[in-house]
């Protein structure tokens, strides 16, 4: 709970551009580690490498002087101090870097003064090719190509480290990595592409260009058989989410309705699963991806945003797509998801907290809430369902619906179940058994519940005399001696009760 849902959606999605082809599990968690840097600044970073090593995941694979991961074109400034005479005790600054899956060319470059090397190898333990760059000065060039020994196509996760030469003075440079991306491998407005996910962590990427600013389009990705598919568009650059679906489609296929695209350059399509980690057999198969042009300019807007109803998945703007949202043109209205009797988006905004009055704050809606008040007296029977009470003996039911309110009795059984009332007093009496030995239902104890009630019930079969059970005082099954002794006698002269007035 870490990471809010949407935030992780994020950093999960940047995590799987990552990821190697041939992932193993120690991947997973410096992706994630790598994908929190990017996305959130490292918020949490402590706490998630945390959950790592509680789960046997004991090196955060990162080394002490590690700088962060490097965005596709944009500089990172440092300052290196002189280097001692030492090699084996170099000032080093040590970055990453993932390429988009199937880049045709990378380019990591220092510029800056003092003289500082580069270094780059990949994070793929199996590939032992390096490249160093020692130029004097602080102008530094690696390019990586398909022809290099060190080749793009040996892995997408790159390890950069900028060493200062020792040389008498400290270095201050500027390390940028640029990507050539992948050609496009989808047309707008051209026929179904056939892909398939061959097994539970397999993520397709294709590109798509858009020649023109603000260009909305529409991707659908069908799925055959049981394969449940999730469509995102992304900036290949950044891995920044334009847009994402999972079941907007027709069954569980995913459909984006309109994606605004704002500049014209090559945009990243991801296709995934993961409902694998429920039903192993929707995560793998075969699919048809389809990307279209929307035309933005038709219809109305109802919310008002960059995207026409016919382009816009989700019209109200309140969070929930039009498939699944009761009524998409209105924003007061979307899901019930805790349950409670109140629209989640009562509010105008997805809100399961706010979504109506909660006088007793416990999450659920008052209307909703058989306890408004939460003092144990459902609405149904409490006089003042908006005002908790005492709870006088301890048995969570709050005087004001506890038929005995002087002695712990969570049951409430009551065998004359409202007819204490002798008719002196207003409304209907409720006395629990625990409390109540009037058992003629006169107002008082005394000789006539003795003789009237109980001594004829004396030893009585309570399966064939069920009229005597009240007179089982003790709740031992038997109507004996003791009864009268222990209940009966000490309250002779006094009221039933207290208990509760209805």
């Amino acid at each position: 709970e870490l990471i809010r849902a949407g935030a992780f959606t994020d950093v999960l999605l940047d995590a799987l551009t990552r990821l190697p082809s041939d992932a193993l599990p120690e991947d997973y968690r410096d992706a994630i580690l790598a994908a929190n840097l990017a996305v959130r600044g490292g918020a949490d970073q402590t706490a998630i490498e945390a959950i790592f090593t509680a789960r046997a995941f004991d090196d955060t694979g990162f080394p002490p002087d590690f700088e962060g991961f490097l965005e596709d074109g944009v500089p990172e400034s440092r300052f290196l101090p002189d280097s001692p005479p030492d090699p084996n005790n170099l000032n080093v600054d040590f970055f990453g870097f993932a390429e988009f899956p199937g880049s045709t060319q990378v380019t990591f470059q220092t510029t800056g003064t003092g003289d500082v090397d580069l270094f780059v190898a990949a994070l793929d333990p199996n590939v032992v090719e390096t490249v160093f760059s020692d130029n004097f000065g602080s102008n530094e060039t690696i390019v990586l190509n398909s022809s290099t020994a060190l080749s793009v196509d040996d892995d997408d996760n790159w390890f950069i480290a900028v060493f200062d030469f020792p040389d008498g003075s400290g270095s201050s440079y500027e390390l940028t990595a640029t990507t050539v991306l992948p050609p496009s491998t989808l047309s707008l407005g051209g026929p179904p592409t056939a892909g398939s996910l061959d097994d539970l962590a397999d993520v397709d990427f294709y590109t798509i260009e858009t020649t023109v600013p603000n260009q909305v389009v529409q991707v659908s990705v069908a799925g055959q058989g049981n394969l449940d598919p999730i469509v995102v568009v992304l900036d290949p650059r950044t891995a920044e989410v334009q847009e994402g679906d999972d079941d907007s489609g027709t069954g569980t296929d995913a459909f984006i309705q309109g994606v605004l695209l704002p500049d014209p350059q090559t945009w990243a399509i991801a296709v995934l699963a993961l409902a694998g980690d429920v039903d192993d057999s929707t995560a793998v198969g075969s699919y048809e991806i389809t990307v279209s042009n929307c035309d933005n300019t038709q219809g109305g807007n109802f919310d008002g945003d960059a995207l026409f109803d016919l382009c816009d998945g989700d019209t109200d703007d309140d969070g929930f797509g039009n498939p699944v949202d009761p009524n998409p043109f209105d924003p007061n209205l979307c899901a019930d998801l805790d349950e409670d009797g109140c629209d989640d988006c009562t509010s105008g905004s997805f809100d399961p907290f706010g979504d109506g009055q909660d006088v007793d704050a416990d999450g659920l809606c008052d209307l909703g809430d058989v306890d408004d008040d939460n003092d144990g007296c459902l609405d149904t029977v409490d006089p003042l369902p908006l005002f908790g009470s005492q709870d006088s003996d301890f048995d969570f039911l709050g005087d004001d619906c506890d038929n005995c309110t002087d002695v712990g009795n969570a049951d409430q059984a009551d065998f004359d179940a409202g007819n204490d009332d002798d008719g002196s007093l207003p409304g209907i009496q409720h006395y629990g058994d625990a409390c109540d030995t009037d058992l003629d239902d006169d107002g008082v104890v005394g000789p006539s519940d003795f003789f009237g009630r109980f001594r004829p019930c004396l030893g009585a079969d309570l399966a064939t005399q069920p009229a005597c059970v009240e007179a089982d005082l003790d709740g031992d099954g038997v109507v004996a001696p003791s009864d009268f002794f222990s209940r009966l006698r000490p309250t002779f002269g006094t009221a039933p009760g207290p208990g509760f007035t209805e």
